[in-house]
């Protein structure tokens, strides 16, 4: 009965792991937004970019919120992001 109790804690503790890397995800993803729309209301787009390159802070913000012990479904994490990362880019050319 305890080895079940601490398997089960032991998967809460990943399981919050996960959601805290999601939600600081989230919140990066809420300043990349806010950026974007700064950018939009200051005036005319400007390429500083090539297309496809991200911002080095960007790439390791969401590199540093990854979870190893859930490597498949933090796998699908950091390519959910890294989508997203690039849809935001592309909509700011």
């Amino acid at each position: 009965m305890t080895k079940r109790f601490e398997k089960q804690a032991q998967v809460q503790r990943e399981q919050f792991g996960m959601f805290h890397a999601q939600q600081e995800s989230i919140d990066i993803l809420k300043q990349m937004i806010a950026q974007l729309l700064k950018k939009k209301k200051k005036g005319p787009k400007t390429k500083g970019k090539k297309e496809g390159e991200s911002s080095s802070s960007e790439n390791t913000e969401s590199e540093k919120h990854s979870n190893p012990d859930s490597s498949e479904s933090g796998s699908r994490h950091s390519r959910r992001m890294s989508n997203l990362e690039q849809r935001l880019e592309a909509l700011t050319r």
